[in-house]
């Protein structure tokens, strides 16, 4: 059995904010501590067009990171295996889990 654990199906919509390079300019630093505090990517716009878009270092290290693996066949295969794997119900429950853990932690039983 998979050691993956399904506790919720969710359906993830990202929206950007937009706003032009003239607005983007004048509040540039409220832009980043936004980006930093929210995980929102925000577009900016150069004559109408997208140019950049402000995207805080974490989530631009976990893009990079989700392409690598990607990119890797091994990875990507064991992705998808364990995918496969959890659309057919192998899992582990979250009460397996939570066992599992406490024993690899040391702490056996419940507290």
């Amino acid at each position: 059995m998979s050691y993956l654990v399904r506790i919720l199906d969710w359906a993830i919509i990202v929206v950007m904010k937009t706003m032009s390079l003239a607005a983007a300019k004048t509040r540039f630093s409220a832009l980043v501590e936004e980006a930093v505090a929210t995980h929102e990517q925000i577009v900016v716009t150069r004559n109408g067009e997208p140019a950049v878009v402000v995207l805080a270092v974490e989530d631009f290290e976990s893009l990079l990171e989700t392409l690598a693996i990607l990119q890797d066949p091994a990875d990507r295969a064991e992705f998808e295996q364990a995918r496969r794997e959890a659309d057919e119900g192998d899992v582990i429950r979250e009460e397996e889990m939570a066992a599992l853990m406490r024993e690899r932690l040391g702490r056996g039983a419940a507290e």
